[in-house]
């Protein structure tokens, strides 16, 4: 082998062994979800109205999953994660109450206002806080459910959640539609890890600084380049001695 390739292997090494050792690799981010709940407007215009009373409660229902179902999850960056969130259901009533069929079912003025809804979530990992929410413009359509266009809609806002040292992930939810009556529609929650935190590095021998701890692996590699650069150095000694 001529010395020029000795010097270029040698020099390619050592590129690679820099990269391994310079280089750090993320770990996963752990997320773990302790409880999930709709909230509603206060003074919301959901439930069932009463026999022979006028319409002006919209027959919407909000179901959470069991509050204490843990969803885990270990996630990389740009990778996600959906669970069931809950279950949101269409079930209005006719006119004046009776409950008969589908042509009678009608969405009311009265039935329009103060529909606003939040999604809360609650993390034990990687944040420790109090409820996080998301909230969502909600629309009912005036009129019967008989045809086939949307009669109720949510439409969730999506939010950014920042942690530890430069670390991010976002929060979505599925938007929802109904176009008939007695419906029900599993509502699906999506968490996104956008940048993982930034971990420093341990001190290195009591000082302030510190680096990472190279993989053994790494340390292979460094030793090879330096090994070949050392035997190149001696036989370049003894062609010049």
């Amino acid at each position: 082998m001529s010395g020029k390739l000795l010097r270029q292997g040698a020099l390619t090494l050592a590129a690679l062994a820099g990269m391994a050792l310079n280089s750090a690799q993320a770990a996963a981010v752990h997320f773990d979800v302790v409880g999930t709940g709709f909230a509603l407007a206060q003074g919301n215009t959901y439930g069932t109205d009463a026999n022979n009373s006028p319409n002006h409660l919209l027959g919407v229902t909000f179901s959470a999953t069991a509050p204490n179902l843990h969803q885990i999850e270990n996630l990389a960056v740009g990778q996600s994660y959906s669970f069931q969130f809950g279950t949101v259901a269409l079930h209005e009533e006719g006119n004046n109450g009776s409950n008969v069929n589908n042509g009678a079912a009608t969405i009311t003025e009265a039935e329009r206002t103060q529909l606003g809804v939040s999604a809360l979530f609650k993390f034990l990992e990687p944040v420790n806080s109090p409820d996080l929410s998301i909230s969502a413009v909600v629309t009912a359509v005036l009129g019967n459910l008989v045809d086939s266009a949307v009669d109720f809609s949510i439409d969730w806002a999506d939010t950014t959640v920042s942690f530890g040292n430069g670390g991010q992930f976002s929060l979505s939810l599925d938007d929802l539609s109904f176009n008939r009556n007695h419906m029900a529609i599993d509502q699906w929650a999506t968490i996104t890890l956008l940048s993982a935190p930034i971990v420093p590095s341990p001190p290195n021998n009591g000082g302030t600084g510190g680096h990472a701890v190279p993989e053994p692996g790494s340390l292979a590699l460094a030793g090879l380049g330096l090994g070949v650069a050392g035997f190149i150095g001696r036989r370049r000694k003894q062609q010049q001695g």
